[in-house]
């Protein structure tokens, strides 16, 4: 009965979570203030994507070029890996609502720390889509209506840039 022995044991792929290794180091006072950043912008990505489910996370990553990314809950991956495994490439897992997604926002990338700063900026809401899509794309293509989106609002983007 070795199912006896070892029950209450989970297993999860390192990339389900965010891990120390790529954190940088930060006091008590820096967390706190992570986390009332964090409660803020958690507001404003979720009025921004219009998707109330999304857990928005707020840490400090070593690797200061990395503005956003996405983590997955070991349900959610798995369900993925089925339904590539069983060929449902057409379906969407934002089907699912996007539920055991979390989004991870580096307070140390000048993006994040602007729209901390700004959140009633004119540019607030677009910057936080394009964070979104781009830690979304480190994961899978972005369905049709998403990439278009995407590639309109990077050209307005270049745009802003040229004025």
């Amino acid at each position: 009965m070795r199912k006896k022995k070892n029950e209450g044991i989970k297993f999860q792929r390192i990339d389900a979570d965010v891990t120390d290794a790529l954190k940088s180091k930060t006091s008590k006072k820096a967390e706190k203030e992570m986390e009332e950043q964090a409660e803020s912008i958690s507001k404003l990505m979720k009025k921004a994507l219009k998707n109330d489910k999304i857990t928005v996370k707020v840490e400090k990553l070593k690797n200061k070029k990395i503005s956003s990314m996405i983590t997955l809950s070991e349900e959610s991956r798995r369900m993925q890996d089925m339904m590539k495994m069983y060929s449902m490439p057409g379906m969407d897992m934002s089907a699912f609502g996007g539920e055991g997604e979390t989004l991870i926002l580096n307070a140390s990338h000048p993006l994040v720390q602007y729209i901390t700063e700004h959140q009633d900026g004119e540019n607030a809401e677009m910057i936080c889509e394009q964070l979104y899509d781009l830690a979304k794309l480190q994961h899978a293509p972005l369905s049709a209506d998403a990439m278009t989106k995407f590639v309109a609002r990077s050209n307005d983007i270049m745009m802003l840039l040229t004025k």
